[in-house]
């Protein structure tokens, strides 16, 4: 067993951090491209963009549009459909 205090002068080495290969020329390419606007850049496919969009627009649709039904009937045929307000775009 070593001695008490034995490692506490010994120093590691630091990490080194990558400055040659694939991935560093990727972040400095994205720091590049994306300034102050961020935004501007998020999506790289209009498909993505797309995609993003109608997701973001059936989520506000059904926050939106509840189905409430009374809890002491319990027949299908009455349901009360509420809407509380338009959703934003």
């Amino acid at each position: 067993m070593a001695p008490i205090g034995a490692f506490e002068s010994q120093k590691n080495k630091e990490h080194r951090v990558h400055k040659v290969g694939g991935k560093v020329t990727k972040i400095k390419e994205k720091s590049k491209v994306k300034g102050n606007n961020a935004k501007a850049f998020t999506f790289k496919s209009a498909v993505a963009a797309g995609k993003a969009i109608r997701s973001d627009i059936d989520y506000v649709v059904e926050m939106y549009n509840e189905v409430y039904v009374e809890p002491k009937l319990k027949e299908m045929w009455n349901v009360v459909s509420q809407q509380r307000g338009k959703p934003s775009t």
